[in-house]
């Protein structure tokens, strides 16, 4: 199941338009729709709506990884050691605010079984979505 949803998001990854960002978010917009229709296909919930959007994740971070490289190209020595480390700060940022998303604000887990997990990747999501979007700005702006 995971290469056939692969070989859909890769279909959809040769479409070209006016600027990066707008490609990515017309990619985004696609991989959202293929997700939400495998998981209504599959009852909504349970155990395989869970992997789905995990692996939507999961695809998020591969678009990630690559605008991450395109600005990398760009920059100096200096700037891609700066880049680096800022996205290295942004990484372990997610990491906790994932973390404690199903935690009360003494760190207490208020939320657990699978819903803890699709708490987590909801937000892991959203933090991707915001920090892909980010990227995709900078790189546009790299390139003119």
């Amino acid at each position: 199941m995971k290469k056939i949803l692969l070989a859909i998001f890769l279909i959809f990854g040769i479409l070209t338009f006016a600027s990066y960002e707008s490609n990515l978010r017309k990619k985004i917009s696609n991989y959202e729709r293929i997700r939400d229709e495998m998981v209504e296909e599959r009852g909504g919930f349970g155990v395989e709506a869970t992997n789905i959007n995990q692996q939507f994740n999961d695809m998020l971070d591969e678009e990630l990884t690559q605008v991450y490289n395109l600005i990398r190209e760009k920059m100096s020595k200096t700037e891609k050691d700066n880049f680096r480390n800022k996205q290295r700060q942004w990484l372990k940022k997610r990491e906790q605010q994932v973390e404690a998303s199903t935690k009360d604000e003494n760190g207490k887990g208020v939320i657990f079984g699978r819903g803890a997990a699709n708490t987590e990747i909801y937000v892991y999501e959203q933090i991707t979505k915001k920090r892909l979007f980010e990227l995709a700005k900078m790189y546009d702006k790299m390139k003119k």
